[in-house]
C-alpha cells in the first residue's frame, strides 16, 4: 500500500497511458470502479487524473484496503472497532465534540426495527467467575450504524479504571454509564471485525491483569478478532494464565419478541 502511494503518479501515468491506447476494456473500467475510484469510459484523460488524484488524497485507497480485508457477513450485525485518529473517530469528535480513543461500530442493523441494548461486566479471578454486572440497557430504533464510544479518564490524569461508555446514534449520545473496573488491568482487547446474531451476546472488550513473573507482568490477553465462539473459546483459554480478568458483552435483542 505504501509503495502505491508514494509511487501515485506512476499509478495515475499507466491509467492514462492505457486509455490513450485505448486498452482499458470494460473488465479493468469496473475494477477501478470497484476500488472507488469512480472510472467511466467515457471520462476524459483529465478527469481521469482528477478522479485517481482525489481517490488517494481523500483516503479511498486506504479504505479500499480495509475493506478487502474485512470478513464476509456471516450475522445479523457486525462490529468494527476504530482507533483513535482514525478518520471515523475524528468525524465522531469533530461533530460531538468529545475525546474519542475507541469507536465500536455496530451495523447492519434494521431500520426502524426496536431493539434492546445491553451491556454487562463479567469479572474473573483465574477462571472463576467472580461477578456478572449490567452496566446498561438501553431501547433503540435500528439505524445504519449503532456506535459504542470507550474511554477513561487515564490521560486527565485519572485512573485507567475510571470508565465512561457511550451508546451514540447519528452523533447523539442516546445513553452514557460510568463503570469503575473491578481490578487494574495491564492489557486492554477489543472486538475487530465479528459477527453478532440478534438475542445473543458478544465479548466486545476485555481488560486482563497478568501475572507477575520475576517483578514484571505476564499477561495473556484472548483473541477478540474473529467469530464469537472463537472470543469466548480464546477467553477460556487465557483465564487461567492471567490474575484477573474482566469482560465487557454487547446483546442486542428484539424488544417484540422480549415484551
Amino acid at each position: 500500500m505504501k509503495i502505491i502511494k508514494s509511487n501515485k503518479k506512476v499509478f495515475i501515468g499507466v491509467i492514462i497511458v492505457a486509455a490513450v491506447v485505448a486498452i482499458i476494456p470494460t473488465t479493468l473500467v469496473y475494477m477501478f470502479s470497484q476500488m472507488s475510484i469512480g472510472i467511466e469510459k467515457e471520462d476524459s484523460i483529465e478527469e481521469i487524473d482528477e478522479k485517481i488524484n482525489s481517490y488517494f488524497d481523500e483516503g479511498g485507497f486506504e479504505k479500499d484496503i480495509e475493506n478487502a480485508i474485512r470478513k464476509k457477513p456471516s450475522g445479523d450485525f457486525n462490529i468494527y472497532t476504530y482507533t483513535s485518529g482514525s478518520d471515523e473517530s475524528m468525524e465522531i469528535e469533530e461533530k460531538m465534540n468529545i475525546i474519542c480513543p475507541k469507536l465500536i461500530e455496530v451495523s447492519r442493523l434494521e431500520l426502524g426495527k426496536e431493539y434492546n441494548i445491553k451491556l454487562y461486566s463479567d469479572f474473573y479471578e483465574k477462571d472463576k467467575q467472580i461477578s456478572t454486572e449490567e452496566i446498561l440497557s438501553k431501547d433503540i430504533v435500528g439505524t445504519s450504524k449503532l456506535q459504542i464510544i470507550y474511554g477513561d479518564t487515564f490521560m486527565e490524569g485519572g485512573s485507567k479504571r475510571d470508565m465512561t461508555i457511550h451508546i451514540v446514534q447519528n452523533n447523539k449520545i442516546l445513553e452514557s454509564a460510568k463503570y469503575y473496573c473491578p481490578t487494574n488491568y495491564n492489557e486492554a482487547a477489543f472486538t475487530q471485525d465479528a459477527d453478532l446474531n440478534i438475542n445473543e451476546d458478544i465479548p466486545i472488550m476485555g481488560f486482563a491483569r497478568g501475572i507477575k513473573v520475576n517483578g514484571k507482568y505476564k499477561t495473556y490477553s484472548a483473541d477478540f478478532h474473529k467469530s464469537k465462539d472463537k472470543i469466548e473459546k480464546s477467553i477460556q483459554n487465557n483465564l487461567s494464565k492471567n490474575e484477573k480478568m474482566v469482560i465487557l458483552r454487547l446483546e442486542i435483542s428484539d424488544r417484540a419478541k422480549s415484551i
